[in-house]
């Protein structure tokens, strides 16, 4: 039989874990909310051959086509690209590979693992844009 002291302390424990719970359901829906989900890139100008990696293969990027967050992207010789996603458009040059991360909608980190990246953000308050060159 449980005494008051330990009565007292199972209960602290249940409301605890769920109070935890709802801290969680709580983050997970704001991750999952517009605001916070990675937006999509969209490839505004295509010239040449450009190719993203997607499901395991390579395949060309044609004008219009929705690149998401984490999707490397590659221009050939022949290739230059531009990726607009709200106010940050990027523009590939000629035998460029990119990765572009987006944890948030307040934080964009381009990943350039070679070639040319220029950068055109127009970025309100607590908006971040970053471009890690290559080693």
């Amino acid at each position: 039989m449980l005494n008051s002291l330990d009565r007292q302390d199972f209960f602290a424990g249940r409301v605890r874990r769920a109070a935890a719970g709802l801290g969680l359901a709580l983050a997970l829906s704001l991750l999952a909310s517009p605001t916070f989900a990675a937006a999509a890139w969209i490839t505004a100008k295509v010239t040449g051959t450009v190719i993203l990696f997607q499901q395991g293969q390579w395949a060309e990027l044609p004008v219009g086509s929705d690149v998401l967050a984490d999707t490397p992207v590659r221009t050939l010789q022949s290739g230059r690209v531009e990726l607009t996603s709200e106010e940050v458009t990027l523009s590939l040059g000629p035998d460029t590979a990119v990765q572009i991360e987006q944890s948030t909608g307040h934080l964009t980190r381009v990943t350039q693992f070679a070639g040319t990246v220029a950068v055109d953000a127009r970025l309100g308050p607590g908006e971040t844009c970053c471009c890690k060159p290559p080693a």
